[in-house]
């Protein structure tokens, strides 16, 4: 049986996860270092509903389209 993780455990699994997408669906993307909080917001949020990793991708890249 495998072990639930930690709360600080699976914050670093949904970086991961968010840090993945976002290099496959952005790279190339300039946009304000600034405004990477808010692009973290987003996979958090998108996470949070149980999205998959390509509807992750998909909804990290349409926000940086509407912030570039």
């Amino acid at each position: 049986m495998p072990r639930k993780l930690t709360v600080k455990q699976q914050a670093k699994v949904d970086d991961d996860r968010i840090s993945s997408a976002y290099s496959r669906s952005c790279s190339g993307l300039p946009i304000d270092i600034m405004l990477l909080s808010k692009v973290s917001a987003v996979g958090h949020a998108s996470i949070a509903c149980g999205d998959d990793d390509a509807t992750l991708g998909t909804k990290l890249r349409a926000f940086v389209e509407t912030i570039r």
